[in-house]
């Protein structure tokens, strides 16, 4: 687990510092995405749960949604 320094929490599997393969990663607003990742950003298959209980599953590129 890894806490950056805007407060957002990281889990996964480490490699050189950032998450790469399944993660989670928890924002500031309490929103939660879940799913992979690459170089610590949601990058793949993953699912995103917003703290007003809408959620997003999907594709994403580079931190973005993607499709």
């Amino acid at each position: 687990m890894f806490f950056k320094p805007t407060g957002e929490k990281l889990e996964g599997n480490f490699v050189n510092g950032l998450v790469q393969g399944e993660g989670t990663l928890t924002f500031v607003n309490e929103n939660v995405y879940m799913g992979e990742m690459v170089d610590s950003k949601p990058h793949g298959k993953g699912t995103l749960l917003m703290k007003n209980h809408d959620k997003y599953v999907g594709e994403w590129k580079s931190g973005n949604r993607h499709g």
